[in-house]
């Protein structure tokens, strides 16, 4: 099943380090990516930016289009007037997907002027590796990490979803 995860850095630079330890955890095969973008939002920017992360093996499911499109909805969550309510709705939308409000609003807490995050989606993980690279981040307070397990044709759903006219 995959497992959608936002790496939540303080500093607008923050994800390009977490790239560092993604691509560290794939030579050591013990993260299958899937997708993975960086937001970054410098201060004194509008908006933040995405880009997606290259990686070495790429899948069916290397769609950056529609992580790109689920920050769009995590972009509306943190700018709304009541982010729980715009969660609750985002939520609604995606439902089935794996995706919820619980997530949208821990992640929408980090998509502000001076902060970084990078979205990834995976598959299988040695979770004893990727638990030890994480924690040292974790520790030095440098990242907060934001996980939510995908449904198992929630990828596919998602990107439906978002494509959707009303979305």
């Amino acid at each position: 099943m995959p497992t959608l995860t936002a790496w939540c850095y303080r500093t607008p630079f923050g994800a390009r380090r977490g790239e560092l330890r993604l691509r560290r955890l794939q030579d050591a095969e013990a993260l299958e990516v899937h997708c993975a973008i960086v937001v970054t939002w410098v201060h004194g920017a509008h908006r933040p930016r995405t880009a997606h992360v290259h990686h070495r093996v790429r899948t069916e499911l290397d769609d950056p289009v529609t992580l790109t499109a689920l920050a769009r909805v995590v972009l509306e969550v943190a700018t709304s007037d009541a982010p729980p309510a715009a969660a609750d709705a985002a939520a609604g939308r995606l439902r089935g997907t794996g995706v919820d409000s619980e997530f949208l609003v821990a992640t929408a807490r980090h998509f502000v002027p001076g902060c970084s995050v990078l979205l990834v989606m995976s598959g299988r993980a040695d979770l004893d590796v990727v638990r030890s690279l994480v924690q040292r981040g974790l520790a030095a307070g440098e990242v907060e990490l934001v996980r939510t397990e995908l449904a198992a044709d929630g990828v596919r759903q998602m990107a439906a979803l978002l494509d959707a006219p009303d979305a």
